[in-house]
């Protein structure tokens, strides 16, 4: 809201109208947001993300004769996961310019282009992160 000129430069001037803010917040909460969901998700039966994705996990871990087995399977796949994704984000705090980013100019450059360079000046370069291949 400071950068949309809505505030004043000062913080300590705006006091009231961010205690107002948060207070309407607050209210539109409580007194709209908590009733809509009563009639949307619980009368009407609407899907909401979370609660139903956990109820269909819960129910797929426990269903017909090889829920266990399957439950197991899943839970070691979670595992492994977690694994790697714990390894690969403690490599990226120690060495980001390997995994992560790839200075496009600098390879060019060595390749034989030689104006690839001003790329690197400029700061471009792309980098491998779960936004760059999309969800």
């Amino acid at each position: 809201m400071y950068q949309l000129g809505l505030l004043s430069p000062d913080p300590k001037s705006d006091f009231g109208r961010l205690v107002s803010l948060t207070v309407a917040s607050a209210y539109f909460g409580v007194f709209f947001v908590i009733p809509l969901r009563v009639w949307y998700i619980l009368k009407l039966k609407l899907v909401f993300p979370t609660p139903t994705a956990t109820a269909f996990t819960i129910r797929s871990l426990h269903s017909g004769p090889h829920g266990e087995a399957i439950a197991k399977l899943k839970a070691r796949c979670l595992a492994i996961s977690l694994a790697i994704c714990f390894c690969w984000k403690t490599l990226n705090g120690y060495i980001p310019g390997i995994f992560l980013d790839w200075h496009i100019g600098w390879t060019l450059y060595r390749l034989g282009w030689t104006e690839a360079i001003k790329l690197e000046n400029f700061g471009w370069i792309i980098e491998f992160t779960p936004a760059f291949f999309g969800k």
